[in-house]
């Protein structure tokens, strides 16, 4: 256990490792599974009595020490353990071999013994969770002596540790961090604090009723500074015991070092990642709730470590990879076990901004970063009748152009309100516009005049150009001008029958207004009186006209004379 630290410390000298740093809550391992080590132990008590325990007493025990490391994992440590003890006692008078006073003038007596079985102890609480072999069971639950926290390690401080009551009763106890002290390990020094505590404890002699000595005893431990490991320890104490007759007084000091060491040498490392997010792992994910993850690899090993560089957390919040603890830019990693040491990878959150908008164009949606301001803006010209008039999902001004803080995601929504003054002035311009374009289009055409003008206006039809005056045959007599003009009346309608009948023909118009207007057409034509010039033995030309041309036909005419086509 102790013996276990030593070799820490042993192989971080050799191999000369400038930086060892200090964890604050769970001490670990530098070493893999068939790391050894061997320390030795010298405990020397020395005892005079008087009265009917006169004499001179003194024992030594001399310890040889083994540990192997068999089992390591992230949460716990199995270390196998053997010893074998050899001691010599040599008295004079009366001293005591196990519960019987024995009378011994100048006698010496050696002996020795030895154990061994495996112990578990758990990270972070060092306490041994199985025993196996010659170790007790009473070992289940107590604390190892082979490390502390190093983040109490502060001058005045006080960390609890083992100790022995004067009824030889295990307990837990203060021990102050009192002073500094440099260790000497081979040809490496390291820098300790040390771990002092005094009070009452047992000794080693009883009576014969199992009455012990009692007395103060002082302990004091050797801490690696950087990482809580005990390096090495010295302890003094001095008991007595008075009885009917006699009693006797104790002394007691305790030494120990490592004095050989063989190394598997590996090495650790601490990954964490800042927020909280899985890492992957030489191909293997690493949860976030089981993170930090402490990893012991092989000296000299090489390992892939992976930060994800986006991170979906939810609904518009990502994290972004920026940089590994040691200022690494790079995601994806080569790490090699030749020193020991803590990764985070360190993340930044950011969150989405969304504007919406019916009208305009919008700026500043995007990603930002926790905490950033972020500039919005929506184009409030783009629509001459639509007024921005508010954002709202956020607390902002009542112009186009704001400003954001990112502790969040953001959706803004644009609104706008319609201006009814200028949506008058576009409907003014839209109809004075419609007005000029009819204007242009009459005045381009021309009016229509009589009864045709209704048919026009139902079916749009295009109007018959001017029918010429019909020819007639030269005359000897010649008649003033206006006295041609009912030919001119019956022409224009006789031309509107004809258009009329193509209309009906073609489908252009109903059966009502067909009718209607050819009732009026013929009541106009017969009202036109026919023409009084006409020349002797001509046929009268008022009652027909071709229906395609408009030339003058005589009544019984079946063909235009003009056109050729049939009537």
């Amino acid at each position: 256990m102790k013996r276990l630290m030593l070799a820490i410390l042993v192989f971080c000298m050799f191999a000369a490792m400038a930086i060892r740093p200090a964890f604050a809550s769970t001490p670990v391992l530098t070493y893999l599974v068939g790391s050894s080590l061997t320390t030795t132990s010298t405990q020397t008590w020395t005892t005079q009595g008087t009265g009917v325990n006169n004499g001179n007493y003194q024992k030594t025990e001399v310890g040889t020490y083994a540990y192997s490391l068999i089992g390591a994992t992230p949460t716990s440590f199995t270390e196998s353990e053997s010893f074998s003890v050899n001691e010599t006692e040599t008295a004079s008078g009366w001293f005591v071999s196990g519960s019987d006073y024995v009378k011994c003038d100048g006698c010496t007596a050696t002996g020795s013994w030895s154990a061994s079985g495996t112990i578990t102890y758990a990270l972070p609480s060092l306490l041994a969770t199985a025993v196996s072999g010659n170790f007790a069971s009473d070992n289940i639950g107590r604390a190892t002596s082979d490390l502390v926290d190093p983040a109490g390690l502060s001058l005045g401080k006080q960390i609890g540790l083992w100790w022995y009551d004067q009824n030889g009763n295990y307990e837990t106890v203060q021990y102050s961090v009192s002073g500094e002290k440099d260790i000497m390990i081979g040809n490496a020094n390291a820098k300790t604090r040390v771990l002092e505590y005094t009070g009452l404890s047992q000794g080693l002699w009883r009576t014969s009723s199992g009455k012990s000595s009692s007395g103060q005893l002082t302990h004091m431990f050797y801490v690696d500074e950087s990482t809580g490991f005990i390096l090495g320890r010295h302890n003094q104490g001095s008991f007595s015991l008075q009885q009917s007759g006699g009693g006797w007084q104790e002394t007691f000091t305790d030494d120990e070092s490592a004095t050989s060491a063989s190394f598997k040498i590996g090495d650790y490392v601490i990954l964490d990642t800042d927020p909280a997010t899985d890492l992957s792992v030489d191909g293997s994910t690493v949860a976030a709730y089981l993170q930090p993850q402490l990893f012991v690899w092989s000296w000299d090993s090489t390992h892939s470590v992976t930060a994800t560089p986006t991170v979906s957390v939810s609904k518009g919040t990502r994290l972004i990879f920026q940089e590994w603890s040691d200022g690494s830019k790079n995601p994806t990693r080569t790490l090699t076990a030749d020193s020991p040491g803590e990764l985070t990878a360190n993340y930044k959150r950011q969150f989405l901004l969304t504007i919406v908008s019916p009208y305009g164009g919008t700026g500043g949606s995007g990603w930002y970063d926790e905490g950033s301001t972020a500039t919005v803006h929506v184009d409030s010209s783009a629509y001459f009748v639509f007024v921005f008039a508010s954002w709202s999902g956020y607390s902002l001004p009542s112009s186009p152009d704001a400003q954001v803080t990112m502790n969040g995601p953001v959706t803004l929504q644009a609104n706008w309100n319609l201006d009814i003054v200028r949506l008058a002035v576009v409907i003014v311009l839209i109809v004075g516009i419609i007005g000029m374009i009819m204007f242009y289009r009459r005045w381009r055409t021309g009016p229509v005049s009589g009864p045709y003008e209704r048919v026009a206006t139902e079916q749009t039809p295009v109007a018959p150009a001017p029918l010429p005056y019909p020819r007639e045959e030269k005359h000897e007599r010649h008649e003033p001008a206006e006295a041609t003009r009912p030919y001119d009346a019956q022409a224009r309608y006789v031309q509107h029958l004809a258009n009329l009948e193509n209309l009906k023909a073609r489908g252009k118009i109903s059966e009502e207004t067909y009718r209607k207007f050819k009732d009026e057409y013929q009541k106009k034509l017969a009202e036109v009186a026919p023409s009084p010039l006409t020349p002797p033995g001509a046929e009268p030309t008022t009652g027909k006209f071709c229906m395609h041309c408009g030339a003058s036909l005589p009544t019984r005419a079946t063909f235009c004379n003009k056109c050729g086509s049939k009537q």
